[in-house]
């Protein structure tokens, strides 16, 4: 790396610990990290040593009001993303639901519609199925909730036309996770939030499907403009334990029922400690460490490389990123390259049939990164010379 390109902060001992090493049977390089859980490696020093802590003393879950971790990480999560309330649920799909119901609440269910994306995924429980835009997952579940309207991805129009008097909100993956890791547009995101303005209506940011910081920021959609009313936050956020976040801005609580926090259904679950004390961890270390510098340094770093493989390889069509996630658009079995790559050490996934989507961790170094460069090179020319047995 010249002296004129982004240098990355400093590293830690902890920091250089936490990196990918192999241990028996497990692969040099794994590129998956739990579908992003494990965006700072399989055991940072740093989580590992508060669960350690934590279990010391109480494992009970508690009243997230009574909890001291949750009202600590309610205060850094305000800091990160946005001032106003910080709810907690055991899993994604679980806030994807709690912030439909927020959204449906603000006009006693008189406004219930939810906008949102062919090709959204928001989670596998009935609401936040129904709220995805993949008719496959969908198939023979139905009927499904009602109040779904689905719009084409980055259509502004379809979305114009598509708002009713019922409509409470638009839900959107700032990246489409699962249909080949298409990220929106700054205009897209920002055209939303006009739109959302103009109706008043709110804005739900689903990050859940996106590891915690994996793009560089704290928040993929801030970042693009869209500046959300209500952010839900899952991948990643305690360092692959179960805990997931809902984020509403103080503005858009404004909105609610005086009485809406005694409501039966908004009443979050009772939490354990442990994961409560690994995100705080996971907040210490991203900041501490520089991580979020880190991983757009690296991301920049990865991103040239990865557009040299078009130029090299003729199956490889397009090449998307995202700070540290990057989407490979190949046009022949994903399943191939990921053999390839899988016989070299390597483990990626797959997004449909055609895309490998690629997840480096934060805590990723320069010469790390030249390893992985090089050996995605060679599985991409085996795969080139024999394409069936790379």
């Amino acid at each position: 790396m010249s002296d004129d390109e982004p240098q990355g902060p400093p590293r830690s001992e902890a920091a250089a610990e936490s990196e990918a090493i192999p241990q028996p049977g497990q692969p040099a390089f794994d590129l998956i990290l739990g579908a992003g859980e494990g965006l700072l490696g399989p055991r940072h020093p740093a989580i590992v040593q508060a669960i350690q802590r934590q279990a010391e003393g109480s494992l009970l879950p508690e009243p997230a009001e009574l909890s001291p971790l949750a009202a600590s990480l309610r205060e850094r999560l305000a800091d990160c993303l946005f001032p106003g309330l910080f709810f907690f649920q055991t899993d994604r799909s679980a806030a994807v639901e709690y912030a439909l119901r927020l959204a449906r609440l603000r006009d006693a269910g008189q406004r219930y519609k939810v906008l949102s994306f062919v090709g959204g995924y928001h989670g596998l429980t009935l609401g936040a199925l129904t709220a995805s835009g993949l008719p496959a997952w969908q198939a023979g579940l139905g009927p499904l909730v009602a109040g779904a309207r689905y719009c084409p991805w980055e259509d502004l129009q379809a979305v114009r036309e598509a708002i009713d008097e019922q409509t409470t909100a638009i839900l959107l993956q700032p990246i489409l996770t699962r249909q080949g890791l298409r990220a929106a547009t700054p205009e897209f995101l920002s055209g939303l939030r006009q739109l959302a303005d103009a109706h008043g209506l709110w804005v739900i940011a689903d990050e859940s499907d996106i590891g915690w910081g994996a793009t560089g920021d704290w928040s993929a959609s801030q970042a693009g403009g869209a500046a959300p009313d209500c952010a839900i936050m899952g991948a990643g956020l305690a360092g692959g334990l179960p805990l997931a976040a809902v984020g509403l801005r103080a503005t858009a609580a404004e909105r609610l029922p005086t009485d809406w926090q005694t409501h039966p259904a908004l009443q979050p679950p009772p939490l354990s400690p442990l994961p409560l004390a690994a995100a705080l961890a996971v907040l210490d270390t991203i900041e501490h460490e520089g991580l979020l510098a880190n991983a757009r340094c690296c991301g920049e770093q990865w991103e040239r490389f990865l557009m040299t493989l078009p130029e090299d390889f003729d199956f490889v069509e397009a090449i998307r990123c995202q700070g540290t996630l990057s989407g490979i658009e190949l046009d022949l079995p994903v399943r191939q390259v990921q053999s390839a790559l899988s016989r070299r050490g390597i483990l990626v996934d797959a997004v449909g049939e055609t895309t490998l989507r690629v997840q480096l961790p934060l805590t990723l170094e320069e010469a790390t990164l030249q390893q992985l460069a090089e050996a995605f090179h060679q599985a991409f020319e085996a795969v080139e010379r024999e394409p069936g047995d790379a």
